[in-house]
């Protein structure tokens, strides 16, 4: 996500959700050697994609905003 440090800071979740969406699948993926199981398992199973992508997605949004408001 370039320039992911400032911009959370200045959006809200839903703008965020839109380049975090195409970068967390694009990561996954990227990943696929690391872990085969959990890699099929996103890619198969919607639900469990959109759970662990509601999680991450609140994580990373909440870690950027947290470093761009103490700094």
């Amino acid at each position: 996500m370039s320039n992911g440090r400032t911009k959370p800071a200045n959006n809200t979740i839903d703008n965020f959700r839109l380049v975090f969406d195409r970068n967390f699948l694009q990561t996954i993926v990227a990943r696929v050697d690391a872990n085969d199981e959990i890699y099929k398992k996103i890619l198969d199973d919607e639900d469990f994609r959109a759970t662990v992508g509601e999680f991450y997605l609140q994580k990373v949004y909440e870690r950027i905003r947290g470093e761009a408001s103490s700094a």
